[in-house]
């Protein structure tokens, strides 16, 4: 009788196991993804026109759009403040040179 020896799982040789943890600007779009559906959401929601008081008219207009202009000026905002150094940015990841086979 012969020793049966445990077999090893089929990998391509010259391939390296990939690291399957996610990075902390994967979570971040993650989150960002999942609060913009929300977002929407509650958008879809409030449908009503509202009275905004300015500081020298008044406008009737679509609850829609107030929280659409106030989310793009937050985003400029949160632009301009990564800029000029006052809020962090994330790091950006370096893509991996993928070798030519020689020809």
């Amino acid at each position: 009788m012969s020793a049966v020896e445990p077999q090893e799982p089929h990998r391509d040789l010259g391939q390296e196991p990939e690291d399957q943890a996610i990075t902390k600007a994967e979570l971040r779009w993650i989150f960002g993804g999942i609060i913009a559906i929300i977002f929407g959401i509650f958008i879809a929601q409030n449908a009503k026109i509202v009275e905004v008081q300015f500081v020298f008219f008044t406008a009737r207009v679509r609850l829609i759009w107030v929280f659409l202009i106030c989310a793009v000026l937050g985003a400029i905002i949160d632009r301009l403040l990564q800029r000029r150094g006052v809020l962090p940015t994330t790091p950006r990841r370096r893509r991996r040179e993928v070798k030519k086979p020689p020809q």
